[in-house]
């Protein structure tokens, strides 16, 4: 029966699984991987801190008065927009992506944000509205 390393802490095997020893199957993770495992739990812990600020913030805007209802929804916007790009860049995995897909995020914000600005002008331009952009 043969053991694939025999030193302290590391994986021990036996050469076929019919086979059974005394020695319990040990695996000591090494340094750098609990580093990595330290840094995902801060950067959960910091994505849980900002969808907590978000959070308190959506509440605190609901007792804040806003002059015109278009700051109330911009306001809402900005900070569903962050609450949803951080777990969007974290829990998808984007935080690392690759170019294409930074490309393609920005060119399809930059197309909803023309969108979003066409019906905006539209509706404050209807006649008889009275609301006119000068």
């Amino acid at each position: 029966m043969s053991e694939i390393s025999t030193s302290p802490g590391a994986l021990t095997a036996p050469a076929s699984p019919s086979v059974a020893t005394s020695k319990s199957a040990v695996i000591s993770p090494s340094a750098a991987t609990i580093q990595k495992i330290q840094r995902e739990r801060k950067l959960y812990a910091a994505v849980y801190a900002v969808l907590l600020i978000g959070t308190v913030l959506t509440v605190a805007m609901y007792y804040v008065h806003f002059d015109a209802v278009w700051q109330m929804v911009a306001v809402a916007l900005l900070i569903a927009a962050t609450k949803a790009a951080f777990v969007v860049a974290v829990f998808m995995h984007l935080w690392h992506g690759q170019r294409d897909i930074y490309r393609i995020m920005f060119f399809t914000s930059i197309f909803v944000a023309a969108l979003l600005g066409f019906l905006t002008y539209s509706l404050f331009s209807l006649p008889g509205s009275g609301h006119y952009l000068r």
